[in-house]
């Protein structure tokens, strides 16, 4: 590190603030499970709780090509639009035992995941829309059409 930072014309005698730090790029890390309707497990009245991972805690951003920011964003997005589809009597009918919204917003959270995770700066045309102006929080504004099906 201190030959790096004597290359760019740092004075030895100039203290780094932290420990330098390498990137490992040879592995790639990603949760399994993007949002999930979990029991809140304390021999209570279940109470679903709604669990949604975004941002690097969802995909390790991967610098190379750049992605980290724009995968933050578009899961993110992805996450309040499938959140927005749901209402207090979702969770009240989870609560009771009736059938619910939760487990299918978290299945199609689950599909957006699966297509954020193929993006990469090559390929990026093959999932994005081209309409870039017209990107919004629905995912059917901002991935190909026919990923969604």
């Amino acid at each position: 590190a201190r030959a790096i930072a004597g290359f760019f014309g740092i004075p030895e005698d100039c203290e780094f603030a932290a420990a330098p730090q390498l990137f490992d790029f040879s592995k790639r890390r990603s949760c399994s499970t993007a949002m999930a309707a979990l029991s809140a497990g304390d021999g209570s009245e279940a109470r679903p709780l709604l669990v949604a991972v975004v941002g690097d805690a969802l995909l390790e951003p991967f610098w190379p090509e750049g992605l980290g920011i724009t995968r933050g964003f578009l899961g993110s997005l992805d996450t309040c639009w499938h959140l927005s589809s749901l209402c207090a009597a979702d969770f009240q009918a989870a609560r009771s035992g009736v059938e619910s919204q939760l487990p299918a917003v978290c299945y199609q959270r689950e599909k957006t995941c699966k297509i954020l995770k193929q993006i990469g700066a090559a390929n990026q045309t093959q999932y994005m829309s081209s309409e870039e102006k017209a990107y919004g929080l629905d995912p059917r504004s901002r991935y190909k059409h026919h990923l969604l099906a």
